[in-house]
């Protein structure tokens, strides 16, 4: 299911439907023009008018390696232009919309085996169709994070995250923010519990946290966190009607 944010309460709303049938007319949902290249763990961000699919995973023979490929669907006529590549090839990546560019901390670069987490944050500038870096992560990076915008005052919220996908795993509940403006990085209060694969959202001056997973929950979160950055804490907001982790995205 699609959930979405009810716009007069902080209470979530089913829409859509679980599974993308065919497209008739009874459906919500409709083919488009396909990325040129299937991908998986990539990140999906929108300035608005366009959606832009940047870097993830294809798959060589036996294994999946991260791409470089970024590509920009304009739903005006259906069409996929591809833009410039990253400057590493990149996956499990979440990213953001502020201001003229995207921004995506941390991900995964090499081989499938080992892992490498990449302490990079990626800043693509849609009017020049450049890429840059921002300052590193200042501690370890972690994937499956929750990742929003802040447009208003200029700065990325980053929450929760993972350390990989197998045994050994570590749950965050770290946050962070970056000022985009000065270039630095400070660490925020934690989470009120370790949680990974949530989606995060930037609304009416907080961060959200929707959904996710902590290893512990079973199958999974269906409480949405809000941090206020006025006094750095965290609350309950809402809950989602069914659980939901690494559910992709916000868009914008």
């Amino acid at each position: 299911m699609r959930r979405t944010l009810s716009p007069t309460s902080d209470s979530w709303r089913l829409t859509g439907r679980e599974t993308v049938p065919a497209a008739s007319p009874t459906t919500n949902w409709a083919f488009k023009a396909p990325m040129s290249v299937p991908r998986g763990r990539l990140a999906v961000v929108s300035d608005g008018s366009q959606i832009f699919a940047i870097g993830g995973e294809v798959r060589t023979g036996v294994d999946y390696v991260p791409t470089t490929l970024v590509e920009a669907y304009n739903p005006a006529n259906n069409t996929w232009t591809t833009l410039a590549p990253m400057p590493t090839a990149a996956r499990n990546l979440q990213g953001c919309y502020m201001n003229g560019k995207i921004y995506l901390p941390n991900g995964l670069t090499g081989p499938s085996k080992p892992p490498v987490f990449a302490p990079t944050l990626w800043i693509y500038t849609v009017g020049s169709n450049s890429w840059s870096t921002g300052a590193n992560f200042p501690t370890t990076a972690v994937i499956f994070r929750a990742v929003a915008c802040d447009a208003a005052n200029n700065k990325v919220y980053l929450a929760g995250g993972s350390s990989g996908t197998g045994s050994g795993t570590t749950i965050s509940n770290k946050a962070y923010v970056y000022d985009a403006t000065t270039n630095a990085w400070t660490q925020l209060a934690n989470l009120p519990g370790n949680r990974y694969g949530a989606v995060g959202y930037w609304r009416n001056g907080l961060f959200l946290v929707a959904g996710g997973d902590d290893n512990i929950t079973v199958p999974g979160l269906t409480s949405t966190l809000a941090y206020n950055p006025t006094t750095n804490t965290w609350s309950t907001f809402g809950t989602l009607v069914t659980d939901r982790a690494r559910g992709g995205d916000h868009a914008r």
